[in-house]
């Protein structure tokens, strides 16, 4: 069954009708089921048959007029729902998680504000809900040495090299935690290191589209004689290995393909702009020690 609401109004003469279609909600209809089955649809009846050649441009400007939520405030009737979360420029209107584990998945009911200032239909969206991380690169300037560490990653196993994966130190950020202690555990769990300061590259968005994550960027001058070996958490059945690389030789690695993953290709980039500065600074501290 569907409900409808008429709305009508004379233009040029012409009774123009505008119908919005519904489909009835049902109790047994999940919340992600009933996104899908609601239908909004407009139709135009002229009260006479006779026409003029510029009334098809007229009624789409009437039309467009008619189905600008700014002026006739339809949301509200057409999706019976209150916005849980709201703004000049966007709204939420519903959310259902579809599926909690490690990390969430959830789907979005959303609108926003368009370009040229009117308000999209209401639609779905689905993000991968997974939370900040933070991720270190630990840097020798002394020897231009480069440390990284291999681990296994289950979702890189299509690769041609395999899923075992050159990354950076890396966590996540659990609530409470600021993005640098994150990054000085993470080192010491996963690469042995101790890291007194560190420098902070910046942050991005790797996919924005589809997942909330935002990533944590930091550089670590670090000795690289002191780290070695293999690391992890055995209760959770991580392993990372240490892999030492001269800066050539990372570089090399990271245009070949095997250190594969945005965190390594920004931060190695990012040093290779920043190296003789920092090589100054390291310089410059060992001379007065």
């Amino acid at each position: 069954m569907t409900e409808s609401t008429r709305s009508s109004t004379t233009f040029h003469g012409r009774t123009c009708c505008c119908v919005i279609k519904k489909r009835a909600r049902s109790k047994s209809i999940a919340p992600p089921q009933l996104f899908k089955d609601e239908r909004i649809s407009a139709g135009f009846r002229p009260s006479d048959d006779r026409g003029h050649r510029n009334d098809g441009a007229k009624f789409i400007k009437m039309l467009d007029f008619l189905l600008d939520f700014r002026h006739l405030k339809l949301f509200p009737t057409v999706t019976g729902m209150t916005a849980m979360e709201t703004s000049k420029q966007y709204e939420i209107l519903a959310k259902h998680v579809l599926g909690r584990g490690f990390f969430r998945l959830t789907r979005y009911r959303i609108r926003y504000v368009k370009q040229d200032g009117r308000w999209t239909p209401p639609h779905d969206r689905e993000i991968f809900e997974r939370g900040d991380s933070a991720c270190v690169l630990l840097w020798d300037p002394q020897r231009d040495v480069v440390v990284l560490v291999e681990q296994f990653r289950l979702a890189a196993r299509g690769h041609a090299q395999g899923p075992w994966i050159l990354e950076l130190v890396a966590g996540m950020i659990e609530s409470g935690e600021s993005p640098d202690t994150v990054v000085k555990r993470e080192a010491h769990e996963e690469a042995g290191a101790i890291l007194d300061n560190v420098i902070p590259i910046g942050q991005y968005y790797p996919s924005p589209g589809g997942c909330d994550e935002r990533v944590w960027l930091f550089l670590a001058l670090v000795n690289s004689d002191d780290i070695d070996g293999v690391f992890g958490i055995p209760e959770e059945e991580e392993e990372t290995r240490v892999v030492k690389l001269s800066f050539d030789e990372a570089w090399h690695e990271m245009w070949s393909g095997r250190a594969n993953n945005a965190p390594v290709l920004i931060a190695m980039q990012w040093l290779a702009i920043h190296k003789e500065k920092y090589c100054q600074r390291f310089d410059s501290k060992a001379s007065r020690g």
